[in-house]
């Protein structure tokens, strides 16, 4: 069959140049619209000096003692967010600790200077403050959970 007659019936396939930029570009605005990628945590800085968890002990009591409390029972767990109380957080099938600003005068503040000393690392890749214990903070809040209740069960 001599198809020659039907050839004008047909446009010609061009490239579209504009057509085929914005189809570049869009995956671009796409990788700019996705959440950033979780960064990567960071080696601790081994901050082991007991004067210096001490010090800090002694300006956020409150928030040391819960974090004992949570060490206690889930001792496995690092990360932590901080929040409103009433706030939904949906943090997918892993589950995290909480510690609310209304519980905790200058809460950001606090946990601030945990990750100035290398204690805590800062985690957050959305809009929710999200960080992770370092291992020597939480052998300091474990070691010194007996003696903190020995103190207060018999105080010289």
């Amino acid at each position: 069959m001599d198809v020659r007659p039907f050839k004008d019936l047909l446009h010609s396939h061009k490239t579209d140049k504009v057509a085929e930029e914005l189809k570049k570009g869009l995956k671009n605005i796409a990788d700019a619209l996705k959440t950033p990628p979780r960064p990567p945590i960071p080696r601790d800085r081994r901050n082991e000096d007991s004067k210096t968890l001490q010090r800090l002990e002694s300006l956020m009591p409150e928030l040391f003692e819960e974090m004992r409390d949570d060490l206690r029972s889930t001792p496995l767990r690092r990360e932590f967010i901080l929040m409103r109380k009433g706030a939904a957080y949906v943090g997918g099938k892993k589950e995290i600790l909480a510690y609310y600003f209304e519980c905790h005068e200058d809460l950001a503040e606090k946990v601030g200077l945990l990750v100035n000393e290398g204690l805590v690392t800062d985690i957050t890749y959305n809009r929710t403050d999200r960080y992770v214990f370092s291992e020597p903070l939480v052998e300091y809040l474990v070691a010194t959970k007996q003696d903190k209740r020995d103190e207060l069960e018999h105080p010289e």
